[in-house]
């Protein structure tokens, strides 16, 4: 999208997060108590998009981020996030909802080690969740731990997410702790350790579950690397043209960002779910991260029914009168 920094204006956001269990472990040894992006605007036309760096997985910073924009060298995110003002405000111009004739897929549940389990375990039910998705610490056996009290709590299939915090060959003794009837209640286990083909090769003999490349997930005409079986695809980072790259199976997920980020990943899941890209094996999503922060008030216009976000109310992502009512800033 071509676009010069004088027609991008910002509102810096920041996100606190409500419980520290749902955010990955190297951003808790960061020790940051509040999480920081910006919106953009497109001043001429309108459209919004949202830039929300997690320099602890390897992002550049925020201010790297912004930098680029006003030397005109967008930075990965804020590719992305350019991408989505181009196409948040052709849809505002044009006064339509991105959202019309789609329909939002189920995501997962982001389980909660802070609240009651019970409890956690009657909204799974109630709300019709598909799976729940665990988030574990390099601590093995408090992960092992940590599965097995909520595989006895639920009954859908468990998502386990170590964001690469473990090395090979403790994400094989993982595997290897757990008694075949837990290993069979596990769909996927995302970045167990960081991606080696042959390191990947090996956890694949050890889980015969799908292993599922979030960080560094790239595609090419063949699908998948090596030793992956499923791809995690985030909106706010990962180009939309890959998908484009051969037939595979996809998960979609937020990037735990603002609301206007988390509608973004919900159109991509949408289209995806209505069969847009027909060679992708669409696998479910987890979009629900809204109710997991505080500290901005789109967080509060959010709405969910059970494990389904709903479209909001507005042109393009929506969020028409939240948005109009920020005290936006030029970039320059």
């Amino acid at each position: 999208m071509e676009m010069t920094a004088g027609s991008i204006q910002i509102y810096r956001y920041r996100l606190i997060p409500r419980g520290q269990d749902t955010v990955s472990e190297p951003a808790r040894r960061g020790g940051r108590a509040e999480f920081s992006g910006v919106l953009l605007r497109d001043a001429e036309r309108g459209g919004i998009g949202c830039i929300h760096p997690w320099p602890e997985l390897g992002d550049a910073s925020l201010e790297q981020e912004l930098d680029a924009l006003r030397r005109g060298r967008p930075l990965g995110l804020g590719k992305r996030a350019l991408q989505c003002m181009a196409i948040d405000g052709t849809a505002r111009e044009r006064g339509v909802s991105l959202f019309s004739g789609l329909q939002i897929p189920a995501s997962h549940y982001l389980w909660q080690g802070e609240r009651d389990a019970i409890c956690q375990a009657h909204e799974i039910a109630a709300g019709g969740f598909p799976a729940v998705k665990l988030k574990l610490g390099s601590e093995r056996h408090l992960a092992l731990a940590s599965v097995a009290r909520v595989a006895d709590a639920v009954d859908v299939p468990l998502r386990l997410d170590f964001n690469a915090v473990l090395t090979a060959s403790e994400a094989v003794a993982f595997f290897r702790g757990m008694s075949a009837d837990l290993r069979a209640r596990i769909e996927l286990v995302e970045d167990p350790c960081p991606y080696d083909p042959g390191d990947w090769g090996r956890l694949r003999c050890a889980f015969e579950g799908d292993l599922a490349l979030d960080r560094g997930l790239r595609l090419d005409g063949c699908g998948l690397p090596e030793g992956a079986t499923l791809g995690v695809f985030k909106p706010a980072r990962d180009d939309g043209d890959m998908l484009g790259a051969g037939r595979m199976p996809l998960l979609v997920t937020s990037y735990m960002d603002h609301p206007i980020g988390q509608m973004w990943a919900a159109w991509w899941a949408a289209r995806i779910a209505a069969g847009d890209f027909a060679h992708i094996d669409f696998r479910g999503c987890g979009l629900l991260t809204h109710g997991h922060f505080a500290g901005d008030a789109a967080l509060g216009l959010v709405e969910q029914e059970g494990a389904r976000l709903l479209p909001p109310s507005g042109m393009g992502l929506g969020f028409d009168d939240y948005l109009e009512g920020l005290a936006w800033k030029n970039l320059e």
